[in-house]
Parts: structure tokens; C-alpha cells; sequence
């Protein structure tokens, strides 16, 4: 059932595309013609199965060209006015606090609301020039980060399959509320349905592997709104994650077996990482912005955990600030690592 919808999204995903490139009446009239005849190729007798598979392959892609033409005369919804206004409040909140460094409150807007209007032109181009401007853009990075933290807090409910089904409910919840807060970017709306399908498929007891998680938040994403298609964001998220799903385990069993605490073993699997991502976003990468990060396993080694860090941290110092609590320490935690990343960025860039 599962490699079913993947090779529904290969049948769907052309039909969206097709659909954004011709008029809305041609494309409703093509969807309509290859309705029909997918209905009457299913309805065929002999030979059932490879006429059967025919037809459904025409139906899902007309159901593409449906949900594009769909979208060429509707366009895309507004964000809604309650997310507007909670983005607002959590962007007052971090200017409210008490950093010396004015870049600090920028980065941090930039991080949890995907506004990076505050930076300065220095700052982007450093991380523009060491290969780290991703982690400027809202992300399954920054989805996952927060992910693993919500996971961690429900956890100490126990084992019990309420405090499970809490769990998995409040996390989706949760990281819903996330991404509607940092405006829905092609990118976070594919971690947050990723996410989803994961925690829905564990409190079904179903098994569902990354690479099928990823075909359906794909069905999903497009039908919703199939206009992402034509997004670099949408494009690049995706081609990254099936990096990941394809090339990420055999390099990662490149590493000899040994002991699951080798620190060597954790470079190697985030630099694993780094490199699946790579490979399947470079050719994209260049033929939109005719550039290559140069640095960026050197980035990713360095900035990655960091980052992980800076979000920890930024977190429980805002959490603490909305209940009117302001430590000093969590606030220059969050300044010095924020600055350090800064800075080894700025290394980086001049090598």
C-alpha cells in the first residue's frame, strides 16, 4: 500500500505541472478527457491488471491538472489573522530583551519567525558566502529542532498510550501552529505534513518509511496549493529530503559497525548528511542562483549543532520571558552562542 503512493505521486505531480503552464479551461478540458478515459480503461476486462494500472495512472495525473487550474483561478490563501498576530507578538517579545548585540534580536527574528528584514547586508552576506543561508530560511531544520525538543517534553508523560496519544496529537498541534505563525513557506509546510503522517502512522501502529512519508506530504502539498511547484523553496525542500532518503543510508553504513557513542560516528553521519542533501539540491542550486557552496560540509560540521543549540536556548529564555521571567544567564547563553556562529561563519567565508 505504501509504494502505492508513492507512484501516485510520480502520476500526479506531472499533471500540477502541466496544469500551471496551460490555461485553466485547456487544462479543465484535458482533465476531463483523461477522466474518462481512465474510467473506461479501468472498466476494461482484458488484460484487467495493465489497462487497470493505465487508468488510474490518467486519473491521478488529470487530478493534478484539476487542483492546477483550481489554483490559477483562485490563487493561494491569506495567512490567517490570528498567526499574524501571535508572529507579532513573539517578534515584540524578542526585541524586548536584553541584548548588547543588535544582531542578536535579528537573528533570533530570523530563526523563529522567518523575518529577516532586521539583518544587516554584512550578516547576510556572510552567511550567503559560507554556504549557511538555509539556516536563515525557515526549514525542516528548524521544524526538526523544534520537533525533537516537543518529543523530549512529552516524553516525561511515560509510555502509557494516552500519554502516546497526547503526545502525537500536541506535536502536530503544536508544530501546525508553527507553521502557520512563520507564514506556511513551501518548506515548513512539507516538515509539518512530513511530521504528521510520521505521528499519525506510529499512533495507528502502522509502518511508514521516511520515503513514503515523503510522497504523500507531496499529494498532499500540491493538492492543497499546486502553484509551490513552480517555488524554489517547495523544489529544493523536497529534492533534499529525498537526499536524504536515498543516498543518506548507504553512506551512512559506510561507517564501520561499532559502538553507537563513537564520536567519530556522529561526524560521519552528519557529514553524511550534509552530502546527501548536497548532491541532490547542487544541480538546482546552480542553474537558479549560478553558485556553489564551496564550504559547505565545513559549514554544516560546525554550524549544524550550534544551531541546534541557539534554538534550545532561544526557546527557554522566551518561554521564561512570556511568564515574566528574564535570567540573565539563559539571555547571554543565547547572545554568546548566536555570536559565536556569527563568527565562525565570518571565518568561513574568508577562506
Amino acid at each position: 500500500m505504501e509504494s502505492h503512493v508513492t507512484i501516485a505521486s510520480l502520476c500526479f505531480v506531472p499533471g500540477v505541472a502541466l496544469g500551471l503552464f496551460v490555461a485553466p479551461g485547456c487544462a479543465l478540458a484535458l482533465a476531463a478527457g483523461g477522466l474518462v478515459s481512465g474510467w473506461m480503461l479501468c472498466g476494461m476486462k482484458r488484460p484487467r491488471d495493465l489497462y487497470g494500472v493505465l487508468g488510474l495512472a490518467l486519473m491521478l495525473f488529470s487530478a493534478g491538472l484539476l487542483c492546477a487550474a483550481r489554483w490559477n483561478q483562485c490563487g493561494e490563501g491569506l495567512q490567517p489573522a490570528f498567526a499574524v498576530r501571535c508572529a507579532d507578538a513573539l517578534r515584540s517579545l524578542i526585541e524586548s530583551l536584553d541584548f548588547t548585540n543588535p544582531d542578536t534580536p535579528a537573528l533570533l527574528k530570523a530563526f523563529l519567525t522567518g523575518d529577516r528584514s532586521s539583518l544587516s547586508e554584512n550578516t547576510l552576506d556572510t552567511f550567503r558566502s559560507s554556504g549557511a543561508s538555509h539556516l536563515l530560511a525557515l526549514s525542516g531544520l528548524h521544524m526538526g529542532i523544534i520537533y525533537m525538543l516537543l518529543k523530549r517534553i512529552f516524553s516525561i508523560a511515560g509510555g502509557h498510550p494516552a500519554a502516546k496519544l497526547v503526545s502525537g496529537v500536541g506535536v502536530i498541534l503544536l508544530t501546525g501552529f508553527f507553521t502557520l505563525m512563520t507564514g506556511a513557506s513551501p518548506s515548513c509546510v512539507r516538515a509539518f505534513l512530513f511530521i504528521s503522517i510520521s505521528e499519525i502512522a506510529r499512533l495507528t501502529h502502522r509502518q511508514a518509511s521516511p520515503l513514503h512519508c515523503l510522497s504523500l506530504a507531496l499529494l498532499i502539498q500540491l493538492c492543497i496549493s499546486p502553484g509551490n511547484i513552480t517555488k524554489a523553496g517547495f523544489q529544493l525542500s523536497y529534492l533534499a529530503v529525498l537526499g536524504i532518503c536515498l543516498l543518506f543510508p548507504p553512506l551512512r553504513r559506510l561507517y564501520p559497525a561499532g559502538n553507537s557513542l563513537d564520536p567519530f560516528r556522529k561526524v560521519w553521519d552528519m557529514a553524511s548528511l550534509s552530502i546527501s542533501c548536497q548532491v541532490f539540491t547542487a544541480p538546482l542550486s546552480w542553474k537558479l542562483f549560478h553558485s556553489f557552496p564551496q564550504y559547505f560540509l565545513i559549514t554544516n560540521l560546525m554550524a549544524l549543532p550550534l544551531m541546534t543549540f541557539i534554538m534550545l536556548s532561544s526557546i527557554i529564555t522566551l518561554v521564561l520571558a512570556g511568564f515574566g521571567l528574564r535570567p540573565a544567564i539563559t539571555t547571554q547563553a543565547t547572545e554568546l552562542l548566536c555570536g559565536l556562529l556569527v563568527k565562525i561563519l565570518e571565518i568561513i567565508s574568508s577562506l
